[in-house]
């Protein structure tokens, strides 16, 4: 849920190596192409924190989630241990019957994007 990169710029300095933070690739590409917000979805860490929307203000994108009722449901989803979303090792997994159709409930306008 790209944790660390609440505390990418500590990490990036100490680096021998260039690092890349998605965050910052995914808004500064959204703003080149002439998006005005952003979708985030994922983990209720990832979407009430600052990772993506301090980066999106930054160039100038804005930021929308889904409800906190729909986000609470996608952190169960990816969460929680559920015998029908993470069956026993070495039995076939059935198509999940807990998909959500994220985009439409972002209401999405022309020149959104959606976040990891």
């Amino acid at each position: 849920d790209n944790t660390i990169h609440q505390s990418f710029a500590s990490v990036e300095a100490n680096s021998p190596l260039p690092w890349l933070h998605i965050a910052r690739v995914v808004c500064e590409s959204g703003a080149s192409r002439g998006f005005k917000q952003l979708g985030i979805t994922g983990t209720k860490f990832l979407t009430e924190g600052p990772v993506y929307s301090g980066v999106a203000k930054m160039v100038d994108l804005n930021t929308v989630t889904p409800g906190i009722d729909r986000r609470n449901r996608i952190n169960d989803i990816i969460f929680v241990a559920d015998t029908r979303l993470h069956p026993p090792p070495r039995q076939s997994r059935p198509p999940s019957r807990n998909h959500l159709d994220i985009p439409n409930y972002l209401s999405f306008r022309r020149g959104s994007i959606a976040g990891p």
